[in-house]
């Protein structure tokens, strides 16, 4: 299953001198939190087809710990939507 971002980045010019240190331009913070949205949904779509084995041993523990990760990986996702600039 593929996710489409919601929101876009624009271009924005820098208007520093040539010798200033070069920044992260808009679109390659823009980039970063793209792919990064991709990686949280492969997490959470891999968390969600694991199966938990409660019968074995320390499954139970495993399991708790992969449902915390996946409420971690949707409030990152709600915080990076929430400040993707939209068109």
């Amino acid at each position: 299953m593929t996710h489409a971002v919601t929101g876009s980045c624009q271009m924005r010019r820098d208007s520093s001198p040539p010798e200033t240190p070069m920044t992260v331009k808009t679109t390659d913070a823009c980039a970063v939190a793209k792919e990064m949205l991709a990686d949280l949904y492969f997490l959470i779509e891999a968390l969600d087809r694991r199966v938990p084995r409660l019968e074995q041993q320390g499954e139970a523990q495993i399991a708790h710990d992969a449902a915390e990760l996946r409420e971690r990986a949707v409030s990152l996702i709600r915080q990076i939507e929430g400040t993707t600039p939209k068109e």
